[in-house]
């Protein structure tokens, strides 16, 4: 059972789901299942970890795709918050930036610097938002007044597959190094589509592994939250300050299995909820039923230097 919120504590709520546009039945299952949640619980927003539209993304900002596998499915008035979006492997086989330029067709505007360090606000209250005002991007949100979490969206495919994208993987991360050296934020929540850590059918991906995991491990980062594997997992290897999150149940569904570093992993569609205080993360599994399958709290850390 999941403690609850305790009284006078401030928290912010969030959503993650990867692997989620397919428009089929069990994406607008999974979504069901999150507004049914949020009746109760109010997130203040939500991370899509990529894939966002199969089989191959979209080829502009009018493909009627965004309406039968994104706007006409998260249709309940509980879901009409910020959807800050990151780009999969199936998004590529499109014009990913059309992804990108759908910010400008939502209901938020973003400002964001040449660092790729991004405001966004929602202007309609009514009405939910796609943000992904560039390939990769960072923004902050606060807990409470002291308190701010540091979020920064990955474009993980020229990471995880160099051969096809060459020159594109280390600006990405020689900037995910400058993010991280300079964050002063009590909590920071980096997520992209490929996954480090992984008992899945794909696996972790060995150059994501190989370059990224170094960073979050170093610059103390607690959460890294992806998907392209089909299923939820929480893994945590032994002595790592990071706690990696598998939510790639928003529309598909696949194997997995428990690998050492596994302390929960299951199949057949679902979400991950997590809500954050000064001084804790609670990590929750929701399957395609809405029930409550595993939750697990972590303290904040002090990051290494």
């Amino acid at each position: 059972m999941a403690p609850p919120r305790r009284p006078g504590v401030a928290y912010l709520e969030l959503y993650a789901i990867g692997d989620q546009g397919t428009g089929l039945p069990g994406q607008r299952l999974v979504a069901r299942r999150m507004a049914e949640l949020a009746r109760k619980e109010a997130p203040s927003l939500i991370l899509l970890l990529g894939d966002n539209i199969y089989p191959k993304g979209v080829r502009s900002v009018d493909d009627p795709q965004w309406q039968t596998k994104f706007e006409a499915i998260y249709i309940q008035p509980e879901l009409q918050v910020p959807f800050y979006a990151t780009l999969g492997n199936h998004d590529y086989r499109s014009k990913p930036d059309a992804e990108v330029a759908y910010t400008d067709r939502s209901a938020c505007r973003c400002s964001c610097t040449a660092e790729r360090r991004c405001d966004c606000r929602r202007l309609v209250a009514t009405r939910k938002c796609w943000i992904m005002p560039r390939r990769y991007y960072s923004f902050h949100r606060r807990i409470d007044a002291t308190t701010d979490v540091h979020f920064i969206a990955l474009d993980t495919t020229p990471i995880a597959y160099p051969r096809y994208y060459p020159k594109q993987a280390a600006p990405q991360i020689a900037w995910l190094e400058r993010e991280l050296k300079s964050s002063t934020a009590r909590w920071k929540v980096v997520f992209g589509h490929h996954p480090i850590v992984s008992g899945g059918q794909h696996g972790p991906n060995r150059p994501m592994r190989d370059s990224i995991r170094p960073l979050l491990e170093r610059y103390g980062v607690q959460l890294y939250l992806c998907g392209h594997d089909h299923d939820l997992q929480l893994l945590r290897p032994n002595g790592s300050p990071t706690t990696y999150v598998v939510s790639g149940g928003g529309g598909k569904s696949r194997d997995v299995r428990y690998i050492r570093d596994s302390l929960f992993a299951a199949t057949n569609f679902g979400f991950v909820s997590i809500r954050l205080s000064a001084d804790e993360a609670l990590i929750r599994f929701f399957d395609r039923a809405g029930e409550l399958r595993f939750a697990y709290p972590i303290e904040r850390k002090t990051a290494k230097r």
